[in-house]
């Protein structure tokens, strides 16, 4: 069943964008087109490898965890409860292991 979208789920690309755009500009009117592009490439690439690899690493660093894990509970904890269930993911990721590892005791 789909779900209507959230208010408010966009917030979070505003801010990443509005710097980019104006790094873009900068490098268009200072430097030429050219540069301007390169600017943008890499701060898109800068960006992916954030959200991607370093984030989950630390995550994962932090609590103990695969990053792969901290990134697969992320994405899911994302598509089940939206922004608040990504923000939710490690600790409740956390928490599930504490159980489950207390349980099998």
């Amino acid at each position: 069943m789909l779900r209507p979208r959230e208010r408010g789920a966009e917030c979070r690309f505003v801010g990443g964008i509005a710097t980019a755009l104006l790094a873009f500009l900068v490098a268009l009117s200072a430097k030429g087109p050219l540069v301007a592009l390169l600017v943008l490439l890499g701060y898109g690439g800068i960006a992916l490898l954030e959200g991607k690899v370093l984030i989950p690493y630390i995550y994962g660093r932090t609590v103990g965890f695969h990053p792969a894990l901290v990134l697969l509970a992320i994405f899911a904890f994302g598509k089940l409860f939206g922004f608040l269930g990504i923000f939710l993911a490690v600790p409740m990721t956390i928490l599930g292991a504490g159980i489950l590892k207390h349980w099998r005791r």
